[in-house]
This record gives structure tokens, sequence and C-alpha cells, in this order.
């Protein structure tokens, strides 16, 4: 160890060095991957495998860790099982055309229903029973369950009726998919059958980055060789496990459970105390340890206070971001969405369809005969998600959204950077705004403070970690009720 390391980062090195399993609660901006190198240096001797989450940490890995390192990421360690498929995948990885859903609906014997007075086509089943097969892909699971077939807008109450439909179809689905007959496979796909194989990987010790953001199928493929006794490091921050909604699991919370030793690194690299200070007001109210709280980079002065014009602008909500791209076109100003804005567009057109009496098929909008049952349904709790983008298409017009997500400029020559707070996490900037859709939760009936959920906690926490110079959190000002009442 160089004097460079910080003494949490040599506690974590030291105790790799002793055959320790662990896991290393890397707060954000603190150096993790640097630690895991220093790690897999003092693992000379040791086959060594860094699995990272994407492919661009990867190929960085790959120039900067030492040769007793394998670096790859999930799909790679999948691919022998993957190859076998690469006939039915689409371009690049493989070789097959896109198979339309009619064919693969009339090949597969699917069929359409009338549900809760709604029909159904052919097509919409068949998406609804493909998105179950991609939650249990996803998955720890060994079989499609009920679990899997994600409620629809506008059919709760048809729920359990749906399910009995549905779950046959998405077995049949999944079936096809691993004889490779009909369906395409995805990536998610061929990691299922690999991990569903139970593979045993050929190394001494893993190191896993990014553990709160593993999908259950491979966190069980991790802790399946832990049991037969390879060395498992895993790396992250448990407050940044905000896609669930996208399968993954917070596998360093039941690592730690199951390795018993627990590592913090909490010292930030990427900003200084002010904005630190910012983030352990979420670390806090979620109840993480003292020891685990963020604390800034000495070298950085990090400021707090308003801005006029930010380098990014980070939203609850899609509805948050046109809001803000409309604000900083109408000033002249060159807008980027991270992701961009097709998401955005395609459902604005499906409400414009929908106004003009046209069903639509897009999947938030296919249950419902008019625009005004939207409106209706956006104002019971279920329809709470859909709500913010309601109000903007009734307050701005569809067709001026449109327009807008058609003109937004590239990432790379934006004059502002527009971003759901999902879709910035391990992005930074200079100068960050937090926009006013991060509202507080709606008061208990007696007035006193409904608990702020703990997934908005983190997202909170992201939002606020990604400035490196000066936070805008004005808009949070509602934060404070909570802080004086801890």
């Amino acid at each position: 160890m160089t004097t460079n390391n910080t003494p949490q980062q040599v506690a974590v090195v030291e105790a790799a060095a002793r055959g320790e399993s662990m896991v290393v609660e890397a707060r954000a901006g603190s150096g993790k991957t640097y630690t895991a190198r220093q790690i897999a240096k003092a693992l000379a001797d040791k086959k060594v495998l860094y699995v990272a989450f994407n492919k661009s940490t990867q190929v960085e890995a790959s120039k900067t860790f030492p040769k007793n390192v394998t670096c790859s990421t999930i799909h790679s360690l999948a691919w022998n099982v993957g190859s076998t498929y690469r006939p039915r995948m689409t371009k690049p990885m493989g070789t097959a055309a896109r198979t339309k859903p009619w064919e693969v609906t009339r090949k597969l014997g699917i069929r359409g229903l009338e549900i809760g007075g709604v029909e159904l086509s052919d097509n919409q089943v068949l998406r609804i029973a493909t998105a179950a097969v991609a939650r249990f892909a996803r998955s720890g699971d060994s079989e499609i369950t009920r679990y899997h077939i994600s409620r629809q807008n506008g059919l709760e109450d048809d729920h359990d009726e749906l399910v009995q439909f549905i779950l046959p179809i998405a077995r049949k689905v999944w079936d096809d998919i691993k004889s490779g007959h009909v369906q395409n496979v995805q990536g998610e796909h061929y990691i299922k059958i690999w991990a569903l194989s139970q593979p045993k990987l050929a190394y001494d010790v893993i190191i896993f980055d990014e553990a709160q953001d593993a999908n259950g199928a491979f966190a069980k493929v991790v802790e399946d060789q832990a049991a037969r006794g390879v060395q498992v490091i895993a790396i992250g921050d448990s407050a940044q496990a905000i896609n669930s909604w996208n399968g993954a699991i917070d596998s360093l919370t039941k690592f730690a459970h199951m390795f018993g030793h627990s590592y913090p690194l909490s010292k930030s690299f990427r900003f200084g105390s002010a904005v630190a200070a910012e983030g352990n007001v979420f670390l806090r109210l979620l109840g993480v340890p003292e020891d685990t709280l963020l604390k800034g980079f000495e070298q950085i002065t990090s400021k707090v206070e308003a801005l006029d014009s930010p380098d990014a602008v980070l939203c609850r909500t899609n509805a948050g971001c046109v809001t803000v791209a409309m604000r900083y076109i109408g000033e002249g100003k060159k807008v980027a969405i991270v992701g961009g804005g097709d998401a955005i567009r395609k459902l604005a057109e499906a409400s414009v369809q929908l106004k003009s009496g046209v069903k639509v098929t897009h999947p938030d909008l296919f249950a419902f005969r008019s625009w005004e049952e939207v409106q209706q349904y956006v104002q019971e709790d279920e329809g709470a998600d859909l709500r913010p983008f309601v109000k903007i298409i009734d307050d701005l017009g569809a067709d001026v959204i449109i327009d807008a997500m058609n003109h937004l400029a590239d990432t790379r020559y934006a004059d502002i950077i527009v971003s759901t707070a999902h879709k910035s996490k391990g992005l930074e900037w200079h100068t960050v705004a937090v926009h006013s859709d991060f509202v507080a939760p709606k008061a208990n009936e007696d007035g006193s403070l409904k608990p702020i959920p703990k997934d908005l906690l983190m997202l909170l926490y992201v939002t606020v970690t990604r400035a490196q110079l000066v936070l805008d959190n004005s808009a949070l000002g509602w934060v404070q009720d909570y802080i004086v009442a801890a």
C-alpha cells in the first residue's frame, strides 16, 4: 500500500489479503474501482475475476488491473451459453432478423382476450407475457410464477384473471426461448439459462463491482461460488440501490449477513464537505451507520447555493424533464436529455392517438378507451406514476412536447443537460440543480409527517451526490421538516 491510500482503503486491502469474503460499502465518489485495483494487486498469487457492471468499465479495468485478474461483464461470463443462441439473436450480437410479433403469436398459437371490458390483441398478450419472462430472467427464481406478471394500468382490479391467462403463455414463451425456435433471444435470457445451469467459476477470488445493481440471477451465481469456498468481495453502495424496478436486488445487504464482514469507504473524491453534508442528510434518514457517512475531499471547495444556469438539472420524472427542457429551449439554449427523448415522445404520440379516438398499443395506455378515462385514472392511487405526464400533456399540449423532443441536442454539445435521477446514476457534473418534482409525501390525516419512502430517500441521495462543485437543492426545502423531526 502507498501513503496515498486512506486508512479505510488500507483496512479493505488488508482484509482481502487475509482471505476474507466481505462487503465494501463504497459511498458516492469514494474511489471504489481504484480500491478494487489495490485489492487485486494484493492478491497477486490468486486467480481473480473482476466483474464490472457495464462494458466501458470492464474495458477500462482491463487496461489497469494486474495480469492475475480477468476483467469481465456478466454477459461475457455467460457467453459460453449465449453463443449457442447466436442464430436467434438480432444484430449486432447475432445473425437473426428481428422476429415480428405477429410471427411469434401465429407460430406459438397466442391469441388475444377480453378482460375487464378491455380487448387485448394477440400482440398485447405477447408483450405482457414476454415482460413476465424478462422479469423472471432477472430474478433468482427457478420457474415463472404469478409474481413475475406485472399489473397493467387500468386493469388492476382484473389482475388475478390476467395472471390465470398469461402465466401458461409466459411459460410457453420461455420454453420457446430456451429451444431457440421462434422468439428472439436477448442477453438477459441467455444469462438466466447460464445461471440455471449452476456454473462453477474457476477463480480463487471474485471482485463483484456495483453489487447493489446486480439482478437476482447473477447474485445467485455469486452466492453459489461463495458457498463453494471462493472468496467474494462485493463492492457498491447499498444506498444507491435504486434499480429494483429493473430486477436489481440489494446484494450488498444480503452478502453482508452472509459474510459477516463489512468495511466502509466513505471519503468521496468527487466533492467537498458541503455536498457531502447534503448526501448525509439522506443517509441518516436511511439509518446507515455513522461510520459509513460521507466525508468530503478537503481539496475541493463545494457550495450549496442557487444556480441560474447549472450544467445539469435532475428530475424525479420524465414529465419533470419535459418541463425543464421546455423552459431552457424557450430561453434559446441547447438542451439534451440523458437517454434521449424517445420514450417521452412515444407516450405523447400515443396520447394524440387516444384523443382522436384511435385505440393505442402503448403499454402505459393500451387499456384505456379515451383520454378522459386516463385523466380519471390518474386521480386514483393506482395512477400516481402516470399523473405528472398526463398533467403536462394537458398543460402544454402533446404536439408541443413532441416537437421539443424532436429538437433535443446531443449531450456533447448541450448548454444544459436534463436527466431523471435514475439515469444520472454514475454521472457527475460541476454544477447541479434539483428540480421541483421531488415533492414531499402527503401528510397523515392528523397533519403529522408521513415517512419518506426508502426508495425516494435513496433517489435523493443519488441526486445530490452528482454535484462536484455547486449544488442547488432549494427545491428540497421540505426535507428540513424531516431533519427537525429526526
